[in-house]
């Protein structure tokens, strides 16, 4: 314990010292230049959390007391009208636009045009930020993925469990379990799919029984290089794969060319 703590250079402060939420820890164990945030409770009964530092280097108080002597000048109220119209009018008791800074770091009840309610800090809201409910970052049951993409909630699959089209937005970058109509089984991105990424089964990126190239395309597979693919065969490979592998035609010429270009009509180049 250092000599230069709290309770012996700063006993003004003890009194304000939180008997309950600092657990264990007493002034006596802190130092008067000690970035630790302390809970603190005034002869009124107000609790807040501060850094010692700041309480003792700064003088810093109540913040909630310290309301009182907000300025005319600087009170949310007069700096900015437009933001004081959103202050929720009952959940704030007394507590005004008049009576706190236009740059507080108090937590308040705020209340928007369409009747969301939420808590912000003052100096948050005072830098821009706004309703979390109607800018998407809450969910509802207004923009949740059932319904803005109804069509792409169909393809959701039972393998995620709770989580629900209900439960997710469009934006978001959860990975979910979906099912195409021909039962096909994959994950994805959920935001990746609502901006139009599709079955990579049925697109012949994955490859599966019916879309492997021996299946889809079989007289093509017969100029698949029966020697220089080594173990890979055309059942290995859907007939969409961007792998570039051995080819070799009727007549013998050999070259390398991606499946997805074969599949496409690409043919053997000498011969072309």
């Amino acid at each position: 314990m250092s000599n230069k703590n709290l309770f012996n250079y700063f006993p003004e402060l003890f009194p304000e010292w939180h008997p309950i939420k600092n657990g264990e820890l007493t002034p006596k164990d802190i130092s008067v230049s000690s970035n630790k945030k302390i809970w603190w409770i005034c002869n009124k009964g107000h609790e807040w959390l501060a850094i010692v530092a700041n309480r003792t280097r700064l003088g810093s108080g109540c913040p909630y007391c310290a309301r009182v002597r907000v300025t005319k000048e600087r009170s949310l109220q007069v700096v900015n009208p437009e933001l004081s119209r959103s202050w929720h009018t009952s959940r704030n008791g007394a507590l005004a636009p008049k009576d706190v800074t236009y740059a507080s770091s108090m937590k308040v009840w705020w209340r928007c045009d369409k009747g969301h309610e939420w808590q912000a800090t003052v100096n948050n809201r005072s830098k821009g930020r706004g309703c979390p409910n109607c800018t998407g970052k809450i969910i509802t049951k207004y923009n949740c993925l059932a319904e803005v993409n109804p069509s792409l909630a169909k393809e959701w699959s039972f393998r995620n469990g709770s989580l629900t089209p209900n439960s997710v937005m469009p934006s978001s970058n959860k990975k979910a379990w979906w099912k195409c109509d021909k039962g096909h089984e994959w994950q994805a991105y959920i935001y990746s799919r609502n901006a139009g990424s599709g079955c990579p089964i049925c697109s012949g990126r994955v490859v599966s029984n019916d879309n492997s190239l021996s299946y889809v395309k079989p007289n093509l597979s017969l100029e698949w290089h029966p020697v220089k693919n080594g173990e890979l065969t055309p059942d290995d490979v859907s007939y969409g794969s961007a792998k570039k592998v051995w080819w070799k035609c009727q007549k013998g010429h050999e070259w390398k060319s991606t499946i997805r270009n074969r599949s496409r009509g690409s043919n053997c180049p000498i011969c072309s």
